[in-house]
C-alpha cells in the first residue's frame, strides 16, 4: 500500500483552454490513456460525512485496478491510501459492496 500526502487543484477549462494545454505540452493520442473511477459510499453515506472518498480506478492501458481511500485534512490536503486489487477483487466489491481484505480496509477500520 501506498500513502500519499498530496495537494490537489481542480480547474473547469473551456474547449478553447483545453486544446491550448494540449498544444502547449504537446499532447498526442498516443500519450493520453482512458480510465474509468468508480466511486463509493455505505448507504449511510459514512464516506462523506468523514470527508473520505473512496474509489477503484480502473486503467484501460494495462487492465489494472487501484483502490484509493482519500482523507481531506483540515488544512485542504489529502492524505491518499492505494493499493491495487485484483479483478475478482473489483467485481466483488462492485457487486456486492464487500471491500477486499488489504491495508486500505484495516487503516479504514481504524478510523
Amino acid at each position: 500500500m501506498a500513502i500519499n500526502k498530496e495537494v490537489e487543484a481542480k480547474a473547469l477549462l473551456s474547449k478553447e483552454e483545453y486544446q491550448k494545454v494540449v498544444n502547449y505540452f504537446s499532447l498526442t493520442k498516443d500519450k493520453k490513456h482512458k480510465q474509468t473511477n468508480y466511486y463509493f459510499d455505505t448507504e449511510d453515506m459514512l464516506f462523506q460525512s468523514n470527508r473520505i472518498a473512496f474509489r477503484v480506478k480502473k486503467k484501460k492501458k494495462d487492465d489494472t485496478y487501484e483502490m484509493t481511500a482519500k482523507l481531506r485534512q483540515k488544512d485542504g490536503s489529502s492524505i491518499e491510501l492505494n493499493q491495487n486489487i485484483s479483478y475478482k477483487d473489483f467485481v466483488i466489491l462492485l457487486a456486492l459492496g464487500i471491500m477486499p481484505d488489504c491495508d486500505v480496509k484495516e487503516k479504514l477500520n481504524l478510523l
